[in-house]
Order: structure tokens, then C-alpha cells, then sequence
């Protein structure tokens, strides 16, 4: 997903699953096995994810502001703009120049620490555990 033009594009990072993209998992039934390795594949990102701060304390402020969320009340992390319009998880949306600039800001920090989780060893092996139990599931039902 590139989220570098958050005024062109959507970001949204919710979960793994936004992240790992179209996973072959996906589109088939899975197996035990590889329901247990996107799972940890999952358990890994979402950790990474969760305990990175993406918004300055000022950036924040701004989603909060124009949001409507209480200081604190947003997880800095759900975040979704498509066009120029920023969907805010109560339901609110948003279209304003601070909103724009703060995403411009934040965009390319966001794509880059997405990056480094995703060439992470750990979520490097756990990625390649999913995609050889999908494999194996995808070969024993040809």
C-alpha cells in the first residue's frame, strides 16, 4: 500500500492485514496451519504497530480537533483519507487544509516504518511460515 500522496490515495493501517495486502490466505479456506501463522504474522505487526507513536503530540491534536475526539481518545493509528477527505473512526468526516498538511507530514513516516516492520526477521519468517502453509494448503486441494 503506498500511502506517500494521502491526498490521492487511502491509508488506512488498522491492522496486519492492511499491511500484508492481498495474502493468498485470503482467498482460500485456510488450514489450521496457516490460521496459526497468520495469526502470529498478525500478533508480530499489530505489536510493532501499536506501540510506534506516528503523530506528533501537535500532529494528534489536529486529528483530535477536527475529529472531535477527546485529547487521548484517538489511538493515533486508525487512519484513513481518501481523496481529501479524512474518515475519522466515529464516523466524522473531514476535509480541511490542517488535515491535508498533517497527513502530508506524517504519510511518508508512516510508509517507512511499515517498511522496516515488514523487513523485520522476525515478521520476515513468520511472513514465509504463512506463505509455505498456504502453499502446502493450496497444493493438497489440487
Amino acid at each position: 500500500m503506498d500511502i506517500r500522496s494521502p491526498v490521492q490515495a487511502s491509508v488506512l493501517i488498522i491492522s496486519a492485514a492492511a499491511l500484508i495486502g492481498g495474502s493468498a490466505a485470503a482467498a482460500h479456506p485456510q488450514s489450521p496451519a496457516a490460521a496459526a501463522a497468520e495469526a502470529k504474522l498478525d500478533r508480530l505487526v499489530d505489536a510493532a504497530i501499536d506501540s510506534h507513536q506516528f503523530f506528533t503530540p501537535k500532529e494528534r491534536a489536529v486529528i483530535e480537533r477536527a475529529c472531535g475526539y477527546r485529547p487521548g481518545e484517538w489511538n493515533g493509528i486508525q487512519v484513513n483519507m481518501v481523496g481529501d477527505t479524512y474518515f475519522c473512526t466515529n464516523g466524522r468526516q473531514v476535509s480541511s487544509p490542517e488535515v491535508r498538511a498533517v497527513m502530508a507530514e506524517v504519510s511518508p513516516r508512516i510508509d517507512a516504518y511499515v517498511a522496516s516492520v515488514m523487513r523485520r526477521p522476525d515478521v520476515v519468517a513468520a511472513q514465509r511460515e504463512l506463505d509455505r502453509a498456504v502453499d502446502a494448503e493450496v497444493d493438497r486441494r489440487h
